[in-house]
């Protein structure tokens, strides 16, 4: 019972197996904390460290079973049982990452990140320190310089309307108001308040080109304000993406 409090080769050897994997991991999930992820620094670095945990506890399992003569099988000795469960498991915490609004997506590329530490945790489990030091590498060079990479072209964004006005107003008076070269509606939804005399209109907009959205909002903004609706307010949100 002792032995398994003392610091033999074998024990010191899985502890560093362990702490390469959390320090890993927490270099990813450092990236991912810098840019204000709820998964980041601790996340990654636990999911890591507890991957590598579960590679050495199969290894140990296996390696006792064998010393004490068990009858083993390949199907009962396989110490990738548990790895592969270890990659099922995964999927839950990767899709607490994921939030949906409206048209939008976030938490994807956080959710491939806890995947690949886990991998990289699996592999540093197992001793494979350069696989899993290549990988970490290679995951922090994609998230940091895909991310400049991305700024050098436009893409489409997604814009949430919300329109307040006094009195009725026609749904084909408001669609001629917001009319952009570069917007698409995806999607229309009007409330009439008979009680107040009101109408709120919400739109999903499509913006094409990211980075011209302000300057839409301000000539959407302008051709409200010239015309002869009765404006209580205007909202303009910027959904997660």
């Amino acid at each position: 019972m002792t032995e398994l409090f003392s610091l033999t080769p074998e024990v010191l050897e899985m502890l560093t197996r362990i702490s390469v994997a959390a320090g890993l991991g927490a270099l990813i999930g450092l990236e991912r904390d810098v840019h204000g992820r709820n998964a980041g620094l601790r996340t990654h670095l636990l999911v890591s460290m507890g991957s590598a945990l579960f590679m050495v506890m199969s290894e140990l399992v296996s390696l006792k079973a064998r010393e004490a003569g068990a009858d083993l099988t390949p199907v009962n000795a396989d110490p990738g049982r548990i790895a592969a469960q270890v990659v099922t498991g995964i999927g839950f915490i990767g899709a607490g990452a994921i939030l949906k609004s409206g048209l939008s997506v976030r938490g994807l590329t956080t959710a491939a990140t806890l995947w690949i530490v886990a991998s990289i945790g699996m592999a540093a489990g197992t001793g494979s320190f350069a696989i899993a030091s290549i990988t970490t590498f290679l995951t922090i060079v994609s998230l940091v310089l895909l991310n400049y990479f991305e700024l050098l072209y436009k893409k489409d964004s997604y814009r949430r309307v919300v329109i307040e006005m006094n009195g009725f107003v026609s749904v084909n008076e408001i669609k001629k108001y917001v009319a952009h070269k570069s917007i698409d509606v995806k999607s229309f939804q009007i409330e009439r308040d008979y009680v107040n005399n009101k109408t709120t209109v919400t739109l999903m907009l499509r913006v094409f080109n990211r980075g011209s959205s302000d300057t839409v909002y301000a000539e959407i903004m302008n051709q409200l304000e010239d015309s002869s609706v009765d404006l209580l307010q205007v909202k303009w949100g910027h959904q997660l993406e």
